[in-house]
């Protein structure tokens, strides 16, 4: 099952999505801000963050810009109580994988973001795999 880090620097938003995503079946840690994020992210692996825009000390969008440097393999769902098409757009191009807008009135749109993410990260994983064992094979 996926790794989730939740990133939100609003615990009851943060817990909520946590919890939910942990009843889920995912294995999920979570950061109050983008540089304890960070830190998360350089010591475990971490397959989806699940990320605020608006927080203290790193902001999603600088935390989304590190991640597409430093971990472009880890996919990112902004959640983000912002709903206009610029900022959706804006974050798209700095490497979000889906947008999904607060209040969570219920857990579908985020699930959903979630859902086609995790099956993105198991097909490269699967195609890695392919690769590996092609290589492998080559060399015996």
């Amino acid at each position: 099952m996926a790794s989730i880090l939740v990133v939100d620097d609003d615990m009851v938003v943060r817990e909520l999505v946590a919890a939910h995503l942990r009843a889920r079946g995912f294995a999920v840690v979570d950061a109050p801000d983008g540089r304890a994020a960070q830190q998360m992210l350089e010591s475990r692996r971490i397959d989806l963050v699940v990320l605020d825009l608006e927080m203290p000390l790193m902001d999603g969008h600088q935390l989304l810009r590190w991640l597409r440097a430093e971990q472009p393999l880890v996919r990112a769902v902004v959640l983000t109580g912002s709903s206009s098409v610029q900022e959706a757009l804006a974050c798209l191009r700095a490497g979000a994988f889906a947008f999904v807008t607060k209040p969570l009135v219920d857990m579908a749109a985020l699930d959903r973001a979630v859902d086609l993410a995790v099956q993105v990260i198991a097909t490269w994983h699967d195609q890695l795999g392919f690769v590996r064992r092609r290589r492998l094979g080559a060399l015996l």
